[in-house]
């Protein structure tokens, strides 16, 4: 009967480093299947924590009808404990992963040498402002973008200034990149790529 112990114990674990794993690479490497794996685990976790569950409460009342249960009472409790830790961390988890799959990362390459002096994205929802780059240089910026619709860019160069479409249309929860332009001749151009 041991055994329903052991399986209880797999049960909890399992999914819930499973589900720590996804996220830490998902967090470095924001890919289409590391969400696939994430609503995956989700889906199996949940039947092996309730797989897990039956288990133990079997286990428990073999202890409890050997009456060995009050010697054992601290070890059925900690794996109840880590089976039903496994709700809350994966809430946390798939908040935490739906806020970064709304974060966009936007590269600015100044390869001018004239510095930009300002460069700004107008979102759905807000604005958002990455300022200065310098000449021959490059900035990275990542920004949260609320709402849905399309996110244009304004960048001003000395007296110029040039405005257009970033992002032809943007969902919350749908992350992505771009890299803008700014070459010798001090035209802009912009290269969009959706997060895979």
């Amino acid at each position: 009967m041991k055994i329903l112990w052991t399986i209880a114990i797999l049960c909890g674990a399992l999914p819930l480093a499973a589900g720590i794993a996804i996220f830490i690479l998902f967090y470095f490497f924001q890919t289409a299947w590391l969400v696939s794996a994430g609503i995956l685990n989700l889906e199996v976790g949940t039947i092996s924590v309730a797989v897990g569950l039956l288990c133990l409460t079997i286990y428990a009342g073999y202890l409890y009808k050997k009456s060995i249960f009050k010697e054992n009472g601290k070890k059925i409790i900690r794996t109840y404990a880590l089976l039903l830790a496994n709700f809350p961390v994966a809430l946390i988890l798939v908040s935490a992963g739906s806020d970064l799959m709304s974060v966009s990362t936007v590269k600015i390459q100044n390869n001018s040498s004239s510095a930009i002096s300002d460069i700004s994205l107008q979102g759905p929802v807000s604005r958002h402002d990455i300022g200065m780059v310098s000449p021959k240089k490059e900035k990275t910026d990542k920004i949260h973008i609320k709402g849905e619709g399309s996110v244009k860019y304004t960048v001003s160069i000395g007296t110029k200034t040039e405005s257009g479409v970033l992002f032809g249309y943007i969902t919350s929860g749908q992350w992505q990149s771009a890299t803008i332009s700014v070459d010798e001749k001090l035209n802009v151009t912009v290269q969009p790529q959706t997060g895979n």
